[in-house]
């Protein structure tokens, strides 16, 4: 009669000494959509805050690792336009904790900008690393909210090169919505 209870604890035991992580994001594909704060970070003639929109796929590797596409675009408004679209590849840690998941990053990006001012518009092309950090927040197996910062260092950019000026950094902020499905 005493074997069924020590059987019992020995169960429950086990299973509070070996927790399982919760692989929120293992073998799932995601889709999302974000909008949010732009900024131009640098001191230069560039209009400096704006709004973002993003797009993003992501792929969950394992437990802890996923990679994410994604493309953005962002209207800086000042005396002139800035238009920044940005494509970017990223690799994710995930601190895959129940309902809320932590996560840091790094990416590399191709960030197209296009200046309109009164008198003449110009355009250029740059590459650029960025660093991301964030937190998602687990509503269910299915949905996602989060919350995710992303600096941006525009490497081809640390110069004056008429047409444009110097704008090594880019900073963006973004709320994003996320869909995820089971591969």
């Amino acid at each position: 009669m005493r074997a069924v209870p020590t059987c019992f604890a020995a169960a429950i035991a086990a299973a509070l000494l070996c927790p399982s992580s919760a692989h929120a994001y293992e073998d799932q594909f995601g889709l999302a959509l974000g909008v949010g704060y732009a900024a131009v970070a640098s001191d230069n003639p560039l209009p400096h805050n704006g709004f973002v929109v993003q797009v993003e796929g992501s792929l969950g590797l394992d437990d802890t690792w996923e990679v994410r596409a994604l493309a953005n675009y962002a209207l800086h408004v000042d005396d002139g336009l800035l238009h920044r679209t940005s494509v970017g590849l990223e690799l994710v840690y995930l601190i895959d904790i129940l309902e809320l998941v932590p996560f840091f990053g790094l990416g590399v990006d191709a960030p197209v900008s296009i200046w309109d001012r009164e008198d003449t518009t110009d355009a250029w092309i740059d590459f650029a690393g960025h660093a991301v950090v964030g937190l998602d927040w687990l509503v269910s197996r299915e949905w996602v909210l989060g919350l995710e910062v992303r600096p941006y260092v525009l490497f081809t950019s640390f110069s004056d090169q008429p047409p444009r000026p110097a704008d090594p950094v880019w900073i963006t902020a973004i709320l994003r919505a996320q869909m995820l499905f089971e591969i």
